[in-house]
């Protein structure tokens, strides 16, 4: 199979169980934002920011073609 001359094999997809994490922007929360996700600077307060949890998912991000269902 593929898709604009790029191979994709089907049969090595890999499902990860990673736990679920908001991510502190570390900017301004815009009240258009907040309204449409219920997220706010208060729900972030203590989560990661990007830097720190790209640690973490940068090992399965770089394995391939990442797809999120």
């Amino acid at each position: 199979m593929s898709n604009n001359n790029l191979p994709i094999d089907l049969l090595t997809a890999v499902w990860y169980n990673y736990p679920i994490s908001l991510v502190d922007p570390e900017t301004h929360f815009d009240h258009f934002n907040t309204q449409l996700t219920g997220i706010d600077a208060e729900r972030v307060k203590g989560a990661p920011n990007f830097a720190q949890l790209w640690k973490k998912i940068e090992p399965i991000v770089n394995k391939g073609i990442l797809v999120a269902v």
